[in-house]
C-alpha cells in the first residue's frame, strides 16, 4: 500500500492529514523518510488553522478534497498530492489557478470598494477583534461597518446594500462561501508580498 508512494516525484515536501487519518499519516512521514524524502513539516489541517511553511508541494492524507484545498494550504503551494492509503491523485492544477485568480478578483474589488463590513466571530479560537478593529483604523480611505456574529450568512448579506464588500477575520473556509468575500489573512499576506 505505502510502496505507491514511492512513486511521488517531489523529493521534498509538507505532509498534511484529516484527524482520522492520523495513524496513517505517521505511516506515510515513516516510510518516505526511510526513501530518502524530505519532510519540511507534518501537521493536522484544519479549517481555520494559520499557517507559516515553506513553499513546498503538499501530500494530504486523507479522502476527499476538502480539507486538501484549505485556502491556508491553495495560498502557500502550485502542487497538492492526495493519498487515500490506496490511491494516489492530485488536485487538477486548474484548481490551484482558479483559487488564485479568484483571490486576485478578490482583492481588486477589495481595493475598488468604498465600505466594508467587517465580519467578526465571537466563536473562541476565531475571536480576533482587536487585529480586526486594528485594520480597520490603519485603512482610512474606506468606511467600515463591524459586524460581530457567531455564524456567518452570506445570504444576509443583501441586507446590508450600502456595504460593498465583506472582510471576514475568521475561519478562511468562508470566503469560499462568496465573491464578496475575503480573509483579513489572505489581505495581509497579499500586503506583505
Amino acid at each position: 500500500m505505502l510502496k505507491t508512494l514511492g512513486s511521488v516525484p517531489d523529493k521534498s515536501l509538507h505532509i498534511t492529514y484529516s484527524i482520522q487519518y492520523h495513524s496513517l499519516a505517521l505511516e506515510v512521514k515513516k516510510f518516505l523518510e526511510d526513501e530518502g524524502f524530505a519532510i519540511s513539516k507534518f501537521f493536522q489541517v484544519l479549517g481555520c488553522r494559520r499557517l507559516n511553511i515553506p513553499k513546498l508541494p503538499v501530500l494530504h492524507v486523507g479522502t476527499g478534497e476538502f480539507h486538501a484545498t484549505n485556502p491556508n494550504i491553495l495560498e502557500l503551494t502550485d502542487k497538492i498530492i492526495l493519498f487515500d492509503g490506496h490511491n494516489i491523485t492530485s488536485i487538477p492544477q486548474e484548481v490551484i489557478s482558479d483559487y488564485k485568480k479568484s483571490i486576485d478578483t478578490k482583492i481588486k474589488r477589495y481595493s475598488n470598494s468604498k465600505s466594508v463590513g467587517l465580519l467578526i466571530s465571537v466563536k473562541p479560537g476565531q475571536h480576533d477583534i482587536n487585529n480586526a478593529l486594528r485594520f480597520s483604523e490603519e485603512n482610512h480611505d474606506k468606511k467600515f461597518y463591524h459586524f460581530l456574529t457567531n455564524n456567518v450568512n452570506p445570504s444576509e448579506f443583501e441586507n446590508f446594500n450600502t456595504v460593498d464588500f465583506w472582510v471576514n477575520t475568521a475561519c478562511p473556509r468562508i470566503e469560499d462561501d462568496s465573491p464578496n468575500i475575503i480573509s483579513l489573512e489572505r489581505l495581509n499576506q497579499t500586503n506583505k508580498k
